[in-house]
């Protein structure tokens, strides 16, 4: 087996070993260093970047706040109306409106929008809003569709919608809404004893206004399944209504000839019932009947024509 010799360095040998192994050192050391100035002189460069985007933002930001809450630029210079029938009155919601000229279109709450018109205008079913920058505010209105007709002693026949609200004439929509016709107390014997104790309720009979309340929703609505009901169930369709704010009943006139009296504070449902029960005794058809009543409790009074009762109806 060959064994191979160490080579032996002589001084100068060593020396310049010695010295080719610091080189190599150095190099390796300089190599490191740029490296790591190389990452460092990256890295301030990525956060020089970040700085300066971020200054940008900030000012554009700053921009674009200012714009939106100090600037009037955004304040609303117009308001469009649109509705679903030009016939609708929008002189209300107009002035209500125009409240909103001159302030920010941007932080308008639309909700706050719809709200005052509502209250303001009953009539008005629907109300969206929408915002066409810089300057205009945009509102649609519908309103609630006519149900009725009311006649007054003091402003003839007023169409109702089915808030019980007072809306402008539709002379095309007349023909087939049912009519209800307030009772006038006025020509009553006990006037000065009933106005004594509701004037104010006359007060707001005479006064009908369109846009206001006339009668309140839940009555409407009775009055009107009652019509119904008694087209669907009895085949007795109906002429017209004559309402009693006070003592809170309708008599409803049937096409027929008869009229049949009903209470508003009273379960309608059980007044029917009765009603029915009774005509698996008596055929009400077959009578010339001047009226029938169901105001009282578990009881169906009927007057025939020609009879005294029939003195009732005065």
């Amino acid at each position: 087996m060959l064994l191979k010799k160490k080579k032996k360095f002589g001084l100068s040998g060593h020396i310049a070993y010695r010295q080719a192994h610091l080189k190599r050192i150095s190099r390796r050391r300089q190599q490191r260093l740029f490296v790591l100035w190389t990452k460092t002189k990256l890295s301030f460069l990525r956060i020089y970047k970040y700085v300066i985007f971020a200054v940008v933002l900030v000012v554009l930001g700053g921009g674009s706040m200012g714009l939106i809450f100090f600037s009037r630029y955004f304040n609303i210079q117009n308001v469009e109306i649109e509705r679903d029938d030009l016939r609708v009155d929008v002189t209300v919601a107009q002035k209500i409106l125009d409240r909103f000229l001159e302030k920010n279109l941007f932080l308008l709450n639309k909700e706050e929008v719809v709200d005052a018109v509502k209250v303001n205008c009953l009539e008005m079913e629907k109300v969206k809003v929408g915002k066409s920058f810089p300057h205009t505010l945009k509102v649609v209105l519908e309103e609630y569709m006519p149900v009725a007709k009311v006649r007054t002693e003091t402003q003839g026949n007023l169409l109702l919608n089915e808030r019980g609200v007072v809306v402008p004439q539709k002379l095309e929509a007349e023909s087939h809404l049912p009519l209800i016709v307030i009772n006038n107390y006025q020509n009553d014997p006990e006037y000065p004893r009933i106005a004594k104790y509701y004037l104010e309720l006359l007060k707001e009979l005479i006064g009908v206004e369109i846009g206001k309340e006339f009668i309140q929703p839940q009555k409407l609505q009775l009055i009107l399944t009652l019509i119904s009901e008694f087209a669907k169930e009895f085949n007795w369709e109906t002429e017209l209504i004559r309402y009693f704010p006070i003592e809170e009943e309708i008599h409803l006139k049937t096409t027929k000839g008869f009229e049949i009296w009903v209470s508003l504070s009273d379960n309608q449902i059980k007044q029917l019932q009765k009603l029915k029960r009774v005509l698996t005794e008596v055929n009400l058809n077959s009578l010339d009947l001047a009226y029938l009543d169901l105001r009282i409790n578990e009881k169906v009074i009927y007057c025939q024509k020609g009879n005294q009762c029939v003195l009732n109806l005065q």
